[in-house]
């Protein structure tokens, strides 16, 4: 993976963007990581696996559901709550 620092992502954008083509790369604060930029393919295989993991994930939630012969609602909102909460993911 390459490295980026923010300042040199804005003087060389055009190298960033040939850059991520080929493998991701890291825009850095303080040589701290704050972001990342991927490839448009890599970015689609993303979400294809995203969207894998979402229909996963609801097919458990029905799953449970059935399981319990339904929720009383405020169990079923605190749940679909929860479901619907994307977590946050330190790099």
């Amino acid at each position: 993976m390459k490295y980026f620092s923010a300042y040199e992502a804005k003087q060389h954008f055009g190298k960033l963007i040939a850059s991520a083509d080929a493998e991701p790369v890291a825009i850095t604060r303080y040589k701290r990581p704050v972001a990342y930029v991927i490839s448009a393919s890599d970015f689609a295989e993303f979400e294809t696996l995203r969207a894998r993991d979402q229909r996963s994930r609801v097919s458990a939630l029905l799953s449970e559901i059935a399981a319990n012969d339904g929720y009383r609602g405020d169990v079923l909102t605190r749940k679909l709550k929860g479901f619907l909460r994307k977590p946050r993911r330190k790099p």
